[in-house]
Parts: C-alpha cells; sequence; structure tokens
C-alpha cells in the first residue's frame, strides 16, 4: 500500500467518519456515545504516536488516565474485514444516496416547501443487468477479468443483451473497476447491508437533515412494474427512489 493511501484510510477517512457521526446525532438532538468517541480518540492517538510522541503520551496518560505507556498499549484492533467491508459500503451508500435525494429536494422546494419524502426500495436487478453479470462471471478465469474482445463476442451471440450493448459497455467497465478492488466478490451485486434496515435507522437523521415532517420507507414486491412511475425506471437494489411532495 502506498503511503498516500495509508494515510488517507488510517487518518483522514477515520476523522471524516467521526465528523459524520458527530454531525449526525447533533442534527438529530440525540446524546454522544462517548464510548464510541474514547475509543475514536486512543485509536487516533496510538496512529500520531511514532510521530507526535511527547504529546500524545501526555495525552494517553494525563488527560486519558491510562497507567501504561502508549507505546506498551499496542496497535488499535481493527474489525473484522467482513464486518470493516460492510460499513464502509453502508456509509457510502449513504454518502452517495442522501447526496442525490438532496438533489432532487432543491428542485421539489423551488415549487414550494417539501414535507413528505418518499423512498421506494427495489428488490431485483434488471434481467439484462444479471444475465451481463453472469457472461462476464462464465468468461472469468481465476482472478483475470476477461478481455474485451471475448466479452463483445460472448454478448453478440447473446440476442437479447445484444439489444442493450450502448448500456451494458459502460456497465461492464464498470464491474471491470470494481474487479479490480474487490476481485470475484465484484459479481455479487446485492449490497452487504439490510437497505430496508438502513433507511429505518437513517429516518431520524433525514427528516431532520432534510427538514420534513414525514419520510415513508416502502420496499417494492417482486412483480413491481418499473414502468408503473418515471422514477422507477433506475431503481435496483442500491439504488433507491425518491418521491417528494408538498
Amino acid at each position: 500500500m502506498k503511503y498516500r493511501e495509508v494515510i488517507k484510510s488510517a487518518f483522514f477517512d477515520l476523522v471524516n467518519a467521526k465528523d459524520d457521526y458527530i454531525n449526525i446525532v447533533e442534527s438529530m438532538n440525540a446524546p454522544v456515545n462517548m464510548t464510541l468517541v474514547n475509543s475514536f480518540v486512543q485509536a487516533v492517538l496510538k496512529l500520531m504516536a511514532p510521530i507526535t510522541s511527547h504529546t500524545s503520551e501526555y495525552i494517553w496518560k494525563e488527560l486519558l488516565g491510562n497507567t501504561v505507556s502508549i507505546f506498551d498499549s499496542g496497535l488499535p484492533t481493527p474489525l473484522g474485514v467482513e464486518d470493516a467491508s460492510t460499513m464502509i459500503a453502508a456509509k457510502d451508500y449513504v454518502d452517495v444516496t442522501l447526496k442525490r435525494a438532496r438533489k432532487q429536494k432543491q428542485h421539489m422546494d423551488s415549487k414550494g416547501p417539501v414535507k413528505i419524502a418518499k423512498v421506494y426500495l427495489f428488490p431485483q436487478f434488471p434481467s439484462w443487468k444479471l444475465e451481463a453479470v453472469k457472461l462476464v462471471e462464465d468468461l472469468a478465469v481465476g482472478e483475470a477479468f476477461p478481455e474485451k474482445r471475448g466479452i463483445s463476442q460472448a454478448l453478440g451471440k447473446n440476442a437479447e443483451l445484444k439489444k442493450n450493448m450502448k448500456t451494458i459497455m459502460p456497465f461492464i467497465a464498470e464491474l471491470e473497476k470494481r474487479f479490480s478492488e474487490v476481485g470475484r466478490k465484484a459479481f455479487t451485486l446485492d449490497p452487504p447491508f439490510n437497505e430496508f434496515e438502513l433507511w429505518v435507522l437513517m429516518e431520524p437523521f433525514v427528516i431532520s437533515n432534510f427538514g420534513i415532517e414525514k419520510l415513508e420507507i416502502e420496499m417494492l414486491g417482486d412483480d413491481v412494474d418499473l414502468n408503473s412511475n418515471p422514477s422507477f425506471k433506475s431503481g435496483e437494489p442500491g439504488h433507491p427512489s425518491f418521491v417528494f411532495e408538498s
């Protein structure tokens, strides 16, 4: 891992996560979990101790009340890989999804104050996307992503997929990028967290942060007609649709 990546992952992302947490609890007028904050402070001190040794040792002993030297306390204990990756994926989902929702709400605010937000969650992906993933997965050998030529030839033999080539190729490019990051896990499209439960947890924050009176969360059924609502056309697991009402 490169030095810049270490600094980003071990320090800046950690600080940003703390700031996000504080902003969320403050917007909800909820009490801060001081045990969690204390764990954050100790983790940062341990990471910074090799660089700011005297300052870190002073805070560690004099302010936090530890009797053992920070240099004998060991490095921060990380979460398991699976737990950490799930939490990171959930945070990324929240950041991207709420940014998209805010942009849509701002457009609606110009027509009058928004009081109700509706979130529609989707149980399954479009059939073409599932077929495309299966095709690429079958072509992949070990940890090597298939060559574009082989993918194009295979797509050309599939009448249904061939119709959506303009949509499929950008999607496969995204799939290749994710494959380079997580390997064959990229072929699993479903979010690694329960999307509905996450929205239930976010409900008080969204109501407060968006300045609305009510948030309605609905998981649509497998038989939903995506053409029944214009906002449903781009919906899929991990990409909910929003409707704002005054």
